[in-house]
């Protein structure tokens, strides 16, 4: 006789800012074949809804930006990011010298801007 199925994990709690005011969640990315950099995020479904989020896709396209399309090629471009959600691929692209306009629900807006500060290293 088998034992019952153990039931699923419980979901892990949503992430917020810790008490210090760092994101809950760090991203590597790399820069080259050489370096990487650490790329801060914040994620909450439940606050945020879907832009909540980070999505696979987000996850990519900042891998892309920064691995391949490089610092120069970013300097001075204009980029704008629409339903940035979490920001990733903005805040990549504003390190690497683009000037970003991201366009987020009123709700994630502080979170996404203390995740810039933290990855310009403010």
């Amino acid at each position: 006789m088998q034992p019952p199925p153990q039931p699923p994990p419980p979901p892990p709690p949503p992430l917020a800012l810790q008490p210090e005011g760092k994101p809950a969640v760090e991203i590597e990315l790399r820069l080259d074949d050489e370096t990487s950099r650490v790329f801060p995020v914040w994620e909450d479904v439940h606050e945020g809804g879907p832009g909540g989020r980070l999505w696979d896709a987000a996850v990519l396209l900042a891998q892309h930006l920064a691995e391949r399309v490089g610092q120069d090629s970013l300097r001075g471009k204009t980029v704008v990011e629409l339903g940035a959600g979490v920001g990733l691929p903005g805040i990549v692209a504003a390190v690497q010298g683009a000037h970003v306009t991201l366009t987020v629900r009123a709700v994630l807006l502080t979170k996404v801007m203390v995740c810039s500060r933290h990855a310009h290293g403010a």
